[in-house]
């Protein structure tokens, strides 16, 4: 998750929802390693699988794969496909003797494969996910001005009066800048024009 946050800058919400989903789901690695298996000991057995007996080998496997992922090696999977298939189960020990290898390469599938959704993802989703936040940061930053800006008001009218030039009524401080600006405005083109 922090090289898919870090290092890709894929936003968090999307990488801690798609990663460890993925990591129980996804996993085509396992499935391709128990399709392969299964054709090897049948090539080693010198049977010819058909079309259909391959399609089955695959989806079975790939079934397999969604709720075996937890079993080392895929053991019973495999099992359960070479029985599907009709394949003797005596040559499952020659795929275990090489399954400590093959482990590594199904594990970077699985975490490749994990990966490249969460990128997907965040490529189709980032948009959406970029407004979502502005819009959640222009009502958060509206609201929290306009609170400021009625507790600034509420302040400045209990503290700061200002009496008008004549000091017959009260006048609040931006009534009295108002006033000021317009008085240093007029008394400034005078100057200019003598």
């Amino acid at each position: 998750m922090r090289c898919m946050e870090e290092n890709l800058k894929i936003d968090s919400r999307i990488t801690r929802f798609v990663l460890p989903l993925g990591s129980t789901i996804n996993m085509d690695g396992n499935a391709l390693y128990e399709a392969v298996a299964v054709i090897f000991i049948a090539q080693l057995n010198n049977v010819t699988l058909t079309m259909t007996e391959v399609i089955t080998v695959s989806f079975i496997a790939t079934i397999a794969s969604l709720g075996l992922n937890s079993v080392p090696a895929g053991l019973v999977s495999i099992f359960v496909i070479l029985s599907t298939v009709g394949l003797p189960v005596k040559d499952i020990p020659l795929v275990i003797t090489a399954d400590w290898l093959l482990d590594r390469i199904r594990t970077s599938i699985n975490v490749l494969g994990d990966a490249f959704v969460a990128s997907t993802v965040s490529h189709y989703l980032e948009l959406k996910l970029k407004e979502k936040d502005f819009n959640k940061n222009e009502e958060i930053n509206e609201k929290d001005f306009n609170d400021l800006l009625q507790k600034q008001l509420n302040n400045s009218l209990n503290n700061s009066r200002h009496h008008s030039q004549d000091n017959t009524q009260l006048i609040n401080w931006q009534e009295q800048a108002i006033i000021d600006r317009l008085c240093s405005d007029i008394t400034l083109n005078k100057v200019i024009h003598i």
